[in-house]
Protein backbone atom coordinates (compact mmCIF):
# COMPACT_ATOMS: atom_id res chain seq x y z
CA UNK A 1 0.00 0.00 0.00
CA UNK A 2 1.56 3.29 -0.81
CA UNK A 3 1.61 5.83 1.66
CA UNK A 4 -1.22 8.13 -0.02
CA UNK A 5 -3.77 5.20 0.20
CA UNK A 6 -2.34 4.53 3.61
CA UNK A 7 -3.48 8.11 4.56
CA UNK A 8 -6.29 7.89 2.65
CA UNK A 9 -7.01 4.29 4.62
CA UNK A 10 -5.93 5.38 8.33
CA UNK A 11 -8.41 8.99 7.57
CA UNK A 12 -11.41 6.49 7.42
CA UNK A 13 -11.33 4.20 10.24
CA UNK A 14 -9.76 5.88 12.65
CA UNK A 15 -12.75 8.17 13.15
CA UNK A 16 -14.25 9.25 16.93
CA UNK A 17 -17.59 8.44 17.47
CA UNK A 18 -16.70 11.40 20.16
CA UNK A 19 -14.33 13.88 21.22
CA UNK A 20 -15.37 15.84 24.18
CA UNK A 21 -13.38 19.01 25.31
CA UNK A 22 -11.69 17.12 28.40
CA UNK A 23 -10.40 14.72 25.94
CA UNK A 24 -8.57 17.04 23.60
CA UNK A 25 -7.04 19.28 26.41
CA UNK A 26 -5.50 15.92 28.25
CA UNK A 27 -4.54 14.82 24.63
CA UNK A 28 -3.05 18.79 24.13
CA UNK A 29 -1.11 18.07 27.26
CA UNK A 30 0.17 15.30 26.45
CA UNK A 31 1.40 16.47 22.89
CA UNK A 32 2.97 19.19 24.89
CA UNK A 33 4.49 17.13 27.62
CA UNK A 34 6.38 14.76 25.16
CA UNK A 35 7.11 17.47 23.14
CA UNK A 36 9.23 19.39 25.56
CA UNK A 37 10.80 15.84 26.63
CA UNK A 38 12.46 15.73 23.33
CA UNK A 39 13.26 19.33 22.55
CA UNK A 40 10.42 19.99 19.93
CA UNK A 41 8.92 22.86 18.64
CA UNK A 42 4.89 22.46 18.94
CA UNK A 43 2.44 24.92 17.27
CA UNK A 44 -0.98 25.10 17.71
CA UNK A 45 -4.17 26.76 17.26
CA UNK A 46 -7.49 26.76 18.26
CA UNK A 47 -10.69 27.58 16.54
Amino acid sequence: MDRIAKLKHQEEVLQFSEFPNEEAWKLGCYMRDRAEKKEFRLASASV
